[in-house]
């Protein structure tokens, strides 16, 4: 049986077979995890144990089967004498599948071992190659990860100008992701990353696929990078006087009107919630979500950035969140167009985007705080010392009033008791004043009474002989008149044998013409009324 190494079914073990050898069995025996299989005869060890089990095993002639040599494509397996700065594993070139034949014409399938075999025999070593990370993102959640890395122009052109797919298998993910873990401050591979690979040159015959192979990754390139780009556009925001247009605008006394770009899933928005509704304050939160990762980072974030612009007379103040994460995570936020929005925006942006070892531009440009919970703190604090100074305002404001009452109402009683002494001494001086009119009056008028009466006594005398006067010779010229019309009245004409002759009218008639024959006459005697007619003289 020829010693070789194969994959399970289900991808989780190594399968070691092998005639026994007690140099062999020491051998697998120093492999950790190992198990003996008694029953099919042979020997497994756990698959992330893959670059360990080829570096112990294939000094001793161990055979990989494809699988298990795709996985170990980054194990290192040194030889005596190699002097290279990364060891990798050197396979020979696979012998022809078929004899050579006379017709020059190839399977598929042969010229793409040829053209891998030529591959690795050009390229022996790993090479270290920089790039962009692409798609790294699409192949999420599987156990191999394979992207794209680019090669973009200058300036601002940022087309590919070269690409090359990238193989990350399963075991040498789960290492460089610890690695890129542990570095200050950490890492993550993501779409849009420049980083320093260390890889193989490979060609996978099945698919035809042209690819590299990652053994290792330089943490300290990608690092200075990020580094470099932030400083680069700190430095452009600096000339176009917007580094600090942002931090220098005024924050209301009492922010209570918030606005939030965040995800609705992070932990970092709810802590900020939960913050907020502890407070007892009234604050007013509307939140847009937005993505705080990956590609969908800046397109959301500057919507989000335009709507709230758009909106800013409703806010007091607008929230950029996010509950932490590594370095790389948290490089979206150095993006240029999203500095430029943050740098113009009419409403003050505050910053709490998780992460304390390093700042992004963002941090730089706005109120940097170093989680969601700290700028709620803030808020929160702002508020209550607004409260506070309002309170205390109110406080010193109504003291300040009821002293001065306190002033007013003593003045007025002041004034009160002076006015109503004034009043007294002057009612007291008027009622003086009076009684002495008064008394001028009453002695004026008195006097003067006496001196009326006194004249209308005399006039009343003289008034009195006038009217005796007027009084006797109008007796006088009564008693004339009656004597007159004594002597004047028709009875006493009467008397002496006269008679008086009336019309039906009553008036007097005194010539005969004047009586029309048949008409009715009165003549009245001295002693008494006769009618007659009238009768023409015969």
């Amino acid at each position: 049986m020829p010693s070789l190494i194969e994959l399970d079914g289900q991808g989780r073990d190594l399968l070691i077979r092998f005639d026994y050898d007690a140099r062999l069995v020491d051998a697998v025996r120093a492999l950790p995890g190992r198990r003996f299989d008694a029953r099919n005869k042979l020997w497994t060890v756990p698959a992330r144990h893959v670059d360990e089990v080829v570096n112990k095993l294939l000094p001793h002639g161990f055979a990989l089967a494809p699988a298990v040599r795709e996985m170990a494509s980054g194990a290192t397996a040194t030889a005596a004498g190699d002097d290279l700065p990364f060891a990798t594993t050197r396979l020979a070139p696979s012998a022809p599948t078929t004899p050579p034949q006379t017709d020059p014409t190839l399977s598929v399938s042969a010229l793409n071992l040829r053209v891998r075999d030529t591959l690795r025999g050009v390229f022996r070593e790993s090479l270290w190659v920089t790039g962009e990370v692409l798609d790294f993102d699409k192949s999420a959640g599987r156990r191999h990860r394979f992207f794209t890395l680019v090669e973009k122009g200058q300036g601002d052109d940022p087309r590919p100008i070269a690409q090359v797919e990238v193989a990350l298998f399963e075991l040498k993910l789960a290492e460089l992701a610890t690695k890129l873990a542990r570095a200050n401050p950490p890492l993550a591979l993501r779409d849009g990353l420049l980083i320093r690979i260390c890889a193989r040159v490979d060609f996978y015959p099945q698919s035809g696929r042209f690819q590299l192979v990652v053994d290792d990754i330089d943490p300290l390139y990608t690092l200075g990078q990020l580094a470099l780009t932030r400083e680069q556009l700190l430095r452009e925001l600096r000339a176009k006087g917007l580094a600090d247009k942002n931090s220098r605008l005024p924050l209301p006394v009492a922010p209570l009107r918030l606005g939030v770009l965040s995800s609705e899933s992070a932990d970092g928005w709810h802590d900020f919630r939960r913050q907020l509704e502890g407070s007892g304050f009234a604050f007013a939160v509307t939140l847009y979500p937005v993505r705080v990762q990956g590609v969908a980072l800046k397109p959301t974030m500057l919507a989000g950035l335009a709507w709230f612009a758009a909106h800013a007379a409703e806010f007091d103040a607008l929230c950029i969140l996010r509950g932490g994460g590594s370095r790389t995570d948290l490089s979206g936020f150095d993006d240029r167009d999203l500095a430029l929005a943050v740098a113009r925006h009419p409403l003050k942006v505050l910053v709490g985007i998780g992460h304390e070892r390093d700042l992004s531009v963002l941090d730089a440009i706005a109120a940097s705080f170093k989680t969601p919970t700290a700028v709620a703190a803030f808020l929160v604090e702002r508020t209550a010392e607004a409260w506070t100074t309002l309170d205390d305002g109110v406080r010193r404001l109504g003291d300040a009033v009821a002293e001065l009452l306190d002033r007013r109402r003593e003045r007025l009683t002041r004034q009160a008791r002076q006015l109503r002494d004034a009043l007294t001494s002057h009612l007291e001086t008027e009622r003086h004043g009076l009684a002495l009119a008064l008394q001028r009056v009453r002695h004026g008028t008195l006097t003067l009474a006496q001196r009326h009466a006194a004249r209308l006594a005399q006039r009343a005398a003289r008034l009195t002989a006038a009217t005796q006067r007027i009084a006797d010779r109008a007796r006088a010229r009564l008693d004339n008149q009656e004597t007159r019309c004594r002597l004047l009245d028709p009875r006493r004409v009467l008397q002496r044998g006269y008679a008086i002759v009336q019309n039906e009218q009553g008036k007097i008639v005194t010539e005969a013409r004047a009586v029309a024959p048949g008409a009715a006459l009165s003549i009245e005697f001295r002693d008494g009324r006769i009618g007659v007619r009238a009768e023409p003289p015969a």
